[in-house]
């Protein structure tokens, strides 16, 4: 007869199967509030300034805060899920003090929505360090590469207290870090000094927990395996198409100045498309489809720019005037290219990234040609059988086929 288990045994495994579930309430909780603040954040905007003041910063919380609850909702122990959460509550504050310490809202004698302008000065240092860091280093299994790398989460941390510390308490205003506020509610009267000393110490500790932070992805990224590699190709594949048109923008164009504003929605869906693995593996199409179209644009538009300089050049040589019919010969080219140009691209790609694939789409294809010709079911299924053998390369492979009538005759 089994002995009874004790009353404390009962209890703590009681407690810890609880555990997930109140991880989970919490999540959902802090959501909710952080969507409750950017709503009641752009009443009150709205309220006191009359008109409604762009800022992608109530997305920006919402986006987190709601992918943070899902993540700890299928991992409650995951750390990239509490750093979202926690990324939505000081966006979602921040976006709200953000507007009141602008100085077409802000006075001294405006009380509360002095606390709130203190707030916006503050508040974004998480939301803009946090995600360039701390989720990187965490990223993807909520855990840090190994133990070695504490030190650079230490100054990766010491980096943002000092930062904050420095701005939140220093007597504004502060001119070289465009802080035009006449009053800080916090500032130590005399400490100027101090703090701007504290803010370049805290720029370097800063600067080397990003530096870790990188080379902790490149490090998971080369030891990664199967589908812990492709949760980094999501990562790397977002960082390269929302970093390198920003290089390519110039610094006061419209669109690069949006870009960067929706770059952390970008890089929080994709890390909460590759935790929560929700069509992971389209990654792969992905990086394909915009290779394929990036290449094919690029060269229908120098052949278009050039046909029409060439043609052009020749004809005001021989006639001595311009003529837009050239521009109608190239868009007729381009029209007629972009088909051919775009298969010889694509099994470009395929074979120089997708060797695998590529041999795959040729076997396919062979067998098509060979069941078209073919007649005889016993051959048919032996091409059959060494076609999934080739591609898809199983461990064992068996081919059921129902009896038929004929068959049993020959038999």
């Amino acid at each position: 007869m089994a002995a009874a288990k004790p009353a404390d045994y009962t209890r703590d495994k009681m407690t810890t199967e609880n555990r997930p579930n109140m991880a989970k309430k919490v999540a959902q909780i802090i959501a909710a509030l952080n969507i409750i603040m950017v709503i009641g954040g752009l009443v009150l905007v709205l309220s006191v300034s009359k008109r409604l003041v762009f800022d992608i910063s109530p997305l920006v919380a919402i986006v987190y805060s709601v992918l943070g609850a899902l993540i700890i909702s299928r991992h409650p122990r995951h750390t990239v899920g509490w750093l979202f959460l926690i990324i939505g509550f000081f966006s979602a504050f921040g976006s709200t003090g953000g507007v009141f310490s602008e100085s077409a809202f802000f006075t001294s004698s405006e009380g509360a929505f002095i606390w709130l302008a203190w707030a916006g000065h503050i508040f974004w240092i998480p939301v803009f360090m946090v995600p360039i860091t701390l989720v990187l280093q965490f990223f993807p299994d909520g855990r840090l590469p190994s133990p070695r790398w504490w030190p650079v989460m230490a100054l990766t941390i010491m980096g943002m207290f000092g930062v904050a510390a420095s701005i939140g308490f220093h007597p504004w205003p502060w001119e070289e870090q465009d802080i035009l506020d006449p009053y800080n509610p916090f500032g130590i009267a005399g400490s100027e000094q101090f703090f701007e000393s504290l803010l370049e110490l805290s720029i370097v500790f800063f600067a080397l927990g990003l530096i870790g932070s990188l080379l902790s992805v490149v490090v998971r990224f080369l030891r990664s395996r199967e589908t812990e590699r492709i949760q980094m190709k999501w990562l790397v594949y977002t960082a390269v198409v929302g970093i390198v048109p920003l290089l390519l923008l110039p610094e006061t164009s419209p669109i690069g100045d949006f870009l960067f504003r929706l770059l952390p929605i970008l890089f929080a869906l994709a890390v909460g498309i590759a935790i929560l693995r929700y069509r992971l593996f389209d990654i792969d199409v992905i990086i394909r489809r915009t290779l394929q179209y990036t290449i094919l644009t690029a060269s229908l538009v120098l052949i278009y720019f050039g046909l029409i300089i060439i043609l052009q050049s020749i004809f005001s040589a021989v006639g001595g005037q311009e003529s837009e019919i050239f521009i109608v010969i190239s868009t007729l080219v381009i029209a007629g290219l972009f088909n051919p140009l775009r298969l010889r691209i694509q099994n470009t790609i395929d074979r120089r990234f997708y060797r695998k694939k590529y041999h795959a789409e040729q076997a396919l294809a062979q067998f098509n040609t060979t069941v078209r010709d073919q007649v005889e079911m016993d051959k048919i299924a032996t091409e059959l059988l060494g076609v999934v053998k080739d591609t898809m390369q199983p461990e064992q492979v068996s081919l059921w086929l129902p009896e038929t009538s004929s068959r049993r005759e020959r038999a």
